[in-house]
């Protein structure tokens, strides 16, 4: 994305029209959207821990830590990963909503 925005600006500065520019980005984008849609594939559950592994660096205990919390939460659940002070890997499971930054409506508050 920043590559295609740097030759963006470059071909603005050599005096292309911007609009059209910017139309042809949006047009390229959706098409590449599209085809990584077509090639892509639902991960299957019994393959969540492989494909942690892999995003862990080929950490085992990690991949499978990350599987577990996928599998309790859901597809639609968030899992957040933190840094921790022990050496030991834990996993929590929070029920309901969380916020970081108080009352998102004052008035649901009693």
């Amino acid at each position: 994305a920043q590559g295609l925005i740097a030759e963006g600006v470059k071909v603005v500065a050599a005096g292309a029209n911007p609009v059209l520019i910017a139309r042809g980005i949006e047009k390229t984008t959706k098409a590449l959207v599209a085809e990584l849609k077509l090639m892509s594939k639902e991960v299957e559950d019994s393959e969540l821990a492989d494909v942690a592994t892999v995003s862990a660096g080929n950490n085992h205990e990690v991949g499978n830590m990350i599987a577990e919390a996928l599998s309790k939460v859901g597809r639609k659940g968030v899992v957040t990963l933190e840094e921790g002070k022990s050496a030991e890997n834990s996993l929590y499971v929070v029920e309901g909503m969380q916020s970081d930054k108080g009352y998102f409506f004052p008035l649901l508050c009693y």
